[in-house]
């Protein structure tokens, strides 16, 4: 793994001194690729409690245990969704995953002088405005995904279901 000041492009040829562009993308990788996966095993880890206590909940009828336990069970699942739908956890994991991957393929077009980058002679000033274009639609695309699970939950609250 790269340290902070270094930037593994799996390239040889790479200059020394980077252009911005290529520092800016992969912090961004980086970024991104931690992101989805904190998302992906945040959403995953929840899901499971959920389905365990919701499976708990079926048993519940087969063994005797106190009467608050089956209402606490409930409860914690109605909360634990509610915290997957605010949080956006799912889509942020797919719309994360999805950024990273679009910018490790302008990475890897750059490097190659391959797409839009061939016969290009200042190929990281075309990187940087593809890079922050990638970046500017997912900004757009979060600021919605907010917005939706603010209003979902504004609703829910007003309407008290």
């Amino acid at each position: 793994m790269a340290k902070k000041d270094e930037v593994s492009w799996g390239y040889r040829d790479l200059p020394e001194n980077p252009p911005v562009a290529f520092l800016r993308i992969a912090e961004q990788i980086d970024f991104f690729d931690k992101r989805s996966k904190q998302n992906q095993i945040r959403y995953k880890r929840l899901k499971f409690i959920t389905l365990l206590f919701a499976a708990l909940v079926t048993v519940s009828g087969a063994v005797t245990i106190p009467v608050w336990v089956v209402p606490l069970l409930g409860a914690s699942i109605v909360i634990i969704e509610g915290v997957i739908q605010l949080n956006s956890m799912v889509q942020n994991w797919l719309s994360y995953r999805n950024t990273c991957e679009s910018l490790k393929r302008e990475k890897y077009l750059a490097l190659s002088k391959a797409g839009p980058y061939s016969g290009e002679v200042d190929f990281a000033r075309l990187l940087a405005e593809r890079t922050e274009d990638i970046l500017g639609k997912e900004h757009s695309a979060w600021i919605k995904t907010q917005e939706g699970s603010l209003r979902k939950s504004d609703s829910k609250g007003a309407t008290g279901t």
